[in-house]
């Protein structure tokens, strides 16, 4: 059985520990023997900030929203002919526990997508947290981190793409498990709507964990700056099917019709996240 690792990397902001963090999540997953793609959105037409590195596929059509997910989908696509197994990793990531590639496929065995560890260290400037498994939990700040699927799995299901300020993790989760909820929005509202549409066709799928197995991420700002909790205020005109669309071969870009405010607001969210704080 073969596995390979996508993982997506934009960096709108520049920020100095993001790409520090890169470098040794990158390490680490090749001292495992893990076959690695990184899908890279560089903004306005820069090279690659990645250098020559391993496999980095750069993309240069994609505005300041977050691109995580479409940039994962890309990866996934290419990887998926050629792969039994395909693991999607946040890009800052460390595993904590003996033979991690072993375990994780033996998990695949039994069920179609698994998330690689049973606990989380996140790691931020303000304090670390430990948050168990969300398969464990069913908490949403247990969603994250690293999680790999079958080939079967992949052919069927796609990302939702279009949380353009972040948390498309749990909605992938909450979506698998059709459970899919907004904490911030009514039901009528356009998000919430396309959301519950893209759900329909996901099927069913057993989903697991990989017992023992911890993941650290790597720390990159404080909690507070993130805006986790207020970051989901600034969609309130956001309208998934009418403001934003994919560009060919690269991530997401605003349309003709998204409000400027709206626009605006999605860029400042990233400056003021201020991770090398």
């Amino acid at each position: 059985m073969k596995l390979a690792a996508v993982c997506a990397y934009f960096n709108p902001c520049g920020y100095k520990g993001r790409r520090q963090n890169y470098d040794v999540f990158r390490k680490e997953i090749e001292e495992l023997g893990i076959e690695l793609l990184t899908v890279e959105l560089a903004f306005n037409q820069a090279p690659s900030t990645l250098g020559p590195h391993g496999n980095v596929i750069t993309l240069n059509t994609g505005d300041v929203l977050w691109q995580k997910e479409r940039l994962l989908q890309i990866g996934v696509d290419i990887l998926r002919p050629d792969h039994d197994h395909i693991m999607w990793t946040d890009a800052d990531v460390k595993f904590y526990g003996s033979q991690p590639v072993e375990r994780i496929q033996r998990a695949l065995e039994s069920h179609d997508y698994v998330q690689c560890c049973d606990l989380l260290i996140k790691r931020y400037t303000d304090g670390d947290q430990r948050v168990p498994s969300a398969i464990l939990s069913g908490q949403s700040s247990g969603c994250g981190g690293c999680w790999a699927g079958t080939a079967e799995f992949w052919e069927e299901v796609s990302f939702y793409t279009k949380y353009i300020v972040g948390g498309g993790d749990c909605v992938f989760l909450e979506g698998l498990q059709a459970r899919y909820r907004s904490r911030h929005f009514p039901v009528e509202h356009p998000l919430v709507q396309d959301v519950l549409t893209w759900q329909k066709d996901l099927g069913s799928w057993s989903l697991g964990l990989v017992p023992d197995l911890v993941l650290e991420q790597l720390c990159h700002g404080s909690v507070q700056q993130r805006g986790y909790l207020n970051r989901f205020g600034l969609l309130e005109i956001y309208d998934p099917t009418r403001d934003v669309t994919p560009a060919t071969g690269g991530g997401l870009v605003w349309t003709s019709q998204a409000e400027p405010a709206l626009k605006a607001a999605v860029k400042q969210y990233f400056s003021s996240r201020r991770e090398d704080n």
